[in-house]
């Protein structure tokens, strides 16, 4: 886990930071905590945020439950309850922990930037080939199985997507396409299949009361459907909860890891974060 703090030099006095909790992409099968938009991290900072950036335990080896889901709600709860004293001990700084964005529990706002969600609809279960692909090589089954030697679960895989050619010998990455391909990502990661313990669409009608959330999507990813992200904002408003969805034209699916200054990718991340400041200001 990392922990972000921009010291002000100000007296404790002065200064009251807010957490706000990051958590890497990879659909629960790849990534780590450095593999996220830096840039973000900066602005957080800037906002006045203390910035918590979890590792986060990935399955198959483990439930996404068990293992990415307790993960980050154990982070969440030491974020609450440790985080203040040890930066109040360490750097002088006093954190608000009673307001945490980008968590649940309820935190007090969230930001979903093209996040899964619907984890029932055919988006998901008619097969996925991924940004870019066209076809898949035949995975022999004995490389499939390889994966189930990784134990225990990783915490630290980079994601393959990012290469300039995807490395499809590696048993974790076989094993992901294949079943992105075959409509059983995350039906495979759950307990009998049930992905309505990992789905945070079950939650937008089905409580009295949800975090403010801002929905951030490209127009043209090509991996998560921005339609998913159109119909989570629409149903939070009939539910009645507070929800902003901003679409960014003509971008792909992690356009807001590599947005820069000035950059009009960098303007929207921007105005998401600041739905974040809001609602603990």
């Amino acid at each position: 886990m990392s922990t972000y703090l921009k010291h002000h030099g100000k007296s404790t006095e002065d200064l009251t930071c807010h957490p706000a909790m990051l958590f890497h992409s990879g659909g629960f099968i790849f990534g780590f905590k450095d593999d996220i938009g830096i840039e973000q991290v900066k602005l957080l900072l800037e906002f006045g945020f203390v910035v918590v950036v979890p590792n986060y335990r990935l399955s198959p080896t483990i439930s996404a439950v068990d293992g990415p889901l307790q993960d980050c709600l154990d982070c969440y709860e030491w974020a609450r309850t440790d985080l203040a004293a040890l930066l109040l001990s360490s750097a002088g700084v006093e954190v608000d922990a009673k307001k945490i964005t980008k968590s649940s529990h309820p935190p007090s706002a969230i930001l979903d930037i093209a996040g899964s969600k619907y984890l029932d609809d055919p988006v998901w279960t008619s097969g996925l080939l991924g940004p870019s692909l066209s076809s898949l090589p035949d995975f022999e089954q004995s490389l499939l199985d390889k994966i189930w030697a990784e134990m225990p679960p990783p915490i630290e895989v980079p994601a393959p997507y990012h290469a300039d050619v995807i490395d499809f010998s590696k048993p974790r990455t076989a094993w992901m396409f294949n079943a992105g391909a075959r409509g059983t990502h995350y039906t495979s990661i759950v307990p009998d299949g049930d992905t309505s313990l990992i789905d945070p669409a079950k939650l937008f009608s089905g409580m009295t009361s949800y975090p403010p959330t801002c929905f951030l999507h490209g127009t043209k990813d090509t991996l998560v459907d921005v339609g998913l992200s159109k119909r989570a904002y629409q149903e939070m408003i009939r539910a009645g909860h507070e929800a902003r969805l901003m679409l960014v034209d003509g971008v792909d699916h992690g356009f807001d890891e590599n947005a820069k200054p000035g950059g009009p990718e960098f303007e929207k991340v921007k105005a998401a974060l600041e739905f974040l400041k809001k609602h603990v200001e």
